[in-house]
């Protein structure tokens, strides 16, 4: 009995450093998204990555930074810092950053070329303007082709006045400035801070512009999808678009990023990276699928024909 009580004592404890190392062996990873849960372009890159690393020995935080909805500067700087603070205890092997304000008031001034490898997604068109690349770093740059929705619009109307119509927040302004870049400068951007706002000017820019390009509304915090889609329908006029899926239901015409493409990205290059390969063996890259969403509610109200072969096309179509 006592040469097999030592042995099943001993077989318990091989279990139990088995299990410890199998817990040990768990790479730490920390992702930080820019904004808050339920805005549909965070969940759609953190639910990719949860995906990618969900049978992956994967210990995974995630840190929102609620950017989007606190615009203040020094909220977005307090939230950096308690960022930065829980990065530093927990350690971890290697850092996730999405969009904008997380590398502009995170990364950049506390991670830059630090010992915690970073990849980063959802940077709006130009990640050199937070310093990248870093020795530390790669990721997935964010870009629209408003030149090719732009073009789908156009066939719409003779006219050639193109306007753009956002939250008045940081990533809608970089957006508006490379819309210029991408349509050489023929575009108006006009930026709003609440819904009342939105709507006057969604009204004024049916007769002061021929194509509206309608942006990002998270950021006008009393924005209400019924009130808004009220004043779309009774007062569309002109060919609209969009760039994100969940303003479809405001638009005539959606050339869609894919959120969950970022995420992708960002979590298969972070399994590289705890594989063994350098982060700067892995090349920045920038998102290449975009979806054509057609919505037929929108058409009619503003009275505009659809052919046949837009509608062929077309990878979504709102009824």
């Amino acid at each position: 009995m006592q040469v097999h009580s030592t042995i099943v004592s001993a077989m318990m404890v091989l279990f139990v450093l088995l299990q410890g190392n199998e817990v040990c062996s768990q790479s730490r990873v920390v992702f930080v998204d820019s904004y808050h849960e339920g805005y549909e372009w965070s969940d759609g890159i953190t639910n990719a990555i949860l995906k990618e690393f969900s049978q992956k020995k994967i210990d995974l935080t995630i840190i929102r930074m609620d950017s989007k909805r606190h615009t203040n500067k020094e909220f977005i700087q307090k939230a950096a810092e308690n960022a930065k603070d829980r990065i530093l205890s927990i350690k971890p092997d290697l850092i996730i950053a999405s969009d904008d304000n997380a590398s502009r008031y995170l990364i950049m001034p506390y991670f830059k070329n630090s010992s915690f490898p970073v990849i980063f997604c959802g940077i709006n068109w130009d990640a050199s303007l937070y310093g990248y690349p870093y020795q530390n770093s790669t990721g997935m740059i964010e870009v629209a082709d408003i030149a090719k929705l732009t073009r789908y619009l156009a066939s719409f109307t003779k006219g050639k006045r193109v306007s753009y119509l956002a939250a008045d927040v940081l990533t809608a302004r970089k957006e508006g400035l490379y819309y210029k870049i991408q349509l050489d400068n023929d575009i108006k951007n006009v930026y709003v801070n609440n819904l009342e706002e939105w709507v006057n000017a969604y009204k004024k820019l049916q007769t002061e512009c021929d194509i509206l390009i309608i942006g990002n509304n998270t950021g006008i915090n009393d924005w209400n999808d019924q009130k808004a889609l009220k004043t779309v329908m009774a007062h569309t006029r002109i060919p609209t678009g969009a760039i994100y899926d969940f303003m479809t239901p405001f638009a005539l015409i959606g050339y869609i990023k894919d959120a969950g493409e970022q995420g992708e990205w960002a979590a298969r290059a972070a399994l590289k990276v705890l594989d063994g390969i350098p982060v700067t063996d892995i090349p920045m890259s920038k998102n290449k699928r975009f979806s054509l969403v057609i919505n037929r509610k929108i058409a009619q109200a503003a009275g505009l024909k659809l052919s046949e072969s837009l509608v062929s096309e077309a990878d979504i179509l709102i009824e």
